[in-house]
């Protein structure tokens, strides 16, 4: 998967994975609602899966388990290690 998205997806798709709703999202990275759903629509095509939970579960499979979430120097959460 890694070598497939984008350091954004990337992001995105761990924020999906650890349950996140598309407007906690969009809030914690300071992007508009519709670009996460753009990029939520380019990850599902990348990797032929039709759905969150799907992304969820290739997510975890893939990666082994979900990267921790710390606070950014802004305050907004981003995923360790991404």
């Amino acid at each position: 998967m890694s070598d497939r998205l984008s350091e954004r997806e990337k992001t995105i798709a761990a924020l999906i994975a650890r349950g996140l709703a598309n407007k906690e999202i969009c809030r914690d990275l300071g992007v508009m609602e519709g670009t996460v759903k753009i990029h939520l629509h380019n990850i599902y095509g990348k990797l032929g899966l039709r759905n969150r939970t799907e992304l969820a579960i290739v997510y975890q499979n893939l990666i082994g388990r979900i990267a921790p979430i710390a606070p950014s120097p802004e305050g907004a959460e981003e995923p360790v290690g991404t």
